[in-house]
């Protein structure tokens, strides 16, 4: 393993990840590209590349190098700017932004 790869696992440690027992996956920085979330996910899944790992945010394959901020941004502008009241314990689904993941064939273009 190269030097700059020993230094992008060192990054992944640092960043506050938190998993849930629900398969959410909670990430404080904004800044880190979505790349580190294949790169998260292939250490979970022992696959052999981050380019097995497809990222999609509402149905759509997002750039690895975008970073989760700018993904936000985009995932906003797609919501109503209207106030929308919750109740304590309804569901949150309505205030989370939801990644989706698959496996991709390295070779074979994202869809």
């Amino acid at each position: 393993m190269g030097n700059g790869n020993r230094a992008v696992l060192r990054k992944i440690h640092q960043v506050k990840w938190q998993c849930r027992k629900n398969g959410v996956l909670w990430c404080r920085d904004g800044n880190i590209p979505v790349s580190f979330i294949q790169k998260y996910l292939m250490r979970k899944l022992d696959l052999k590349s981050e380019d097995e790992v497809e990222i999609r945010c509402m149905g759509q394959s997002v750039i690895p190098s975008l970073p989760l901020n700018s993904l936000i941004d985009m995932w906003l502008q797609t919501t109503t700017s209207e106030r929308i009241s919750a109740i304590i314990g309804s569901s949150a689904k309505d205030f989370v932004m939801g990644l989706a993941y698959a496996r991709r064939i390295p070779g074979i273009p994202a869809s």
